[in-house]
């Protein structure tokens, strides 16, 4: 069998250069907790990268979004975390998935969404008898917070 991990996220704010520097700010990089890692901006859009509890994020900010409301999505970079030989979304659990949307949505005073599907391939029957290769179970996760509180979190299975 194999396993697909999917981790994809929204943020919704305002005064996104505020968050950005409380992004940046020292408090949060003293904390082992979250940390600035860079920024680029290709024109169109802002790409932050930060570190929060040792798993590397990328949150990219469509360049309109810089006065006023904007919009952001983000999404765990699913690389091999050094010393463990896990994939990053292997490693992040429900209470990781919360600590971080809890901590985006405090740092940008708006609300943050997340989500992680895993997916199970396996060998399945079909209609004619032979065998198929496809997705046996897919298991999601789900979290929602607004300025720092959780408004909602699930766990199921399909």
């Amino acid at each position: 069998m194999d396993v697909e991990y999917n981790v994809i996220g929204k943020l919704l704010g305002t005064n996104l250069n505020n968050s950005l520097e409380r992004l940046k700010s020292a408090p949060f990089q003293s904390v082992d907790r979250a940390q600035f890692v860079g920024e680029t901006s290709n024109g169109e859009q802002l790409e932050v990268k930060f570190k929060f509890e040792d798993l590397d994020y990328l949150l990219r900010v469509p360049q309109a979004g810089f006065n006023g409301d904007f919009s952001a999505d983000f999404r765990l970079k699913n690389v091999i975390v050094p010393e463990t030989g896990l994939y990053a979304a292997e490693m992040l659990d429900a209470m990781r998935m919360r600590n971080v949307c809890l901590f985006l949505s405090q740092t940008f005073c708006g609300k943050a969404s997340m989500e992680k599907c895993t997916e199970v391939y396996g060998n399945c029957n079909v209609f004619n008898g032979g065998s198929d290769y496809e997705v046996i179970e897919e298991k999601w996760m789900t979290c929602v917070c607004d300025k720092g509180v959780l408004v909602e979190e699930k766990n199921f299975t399909k």
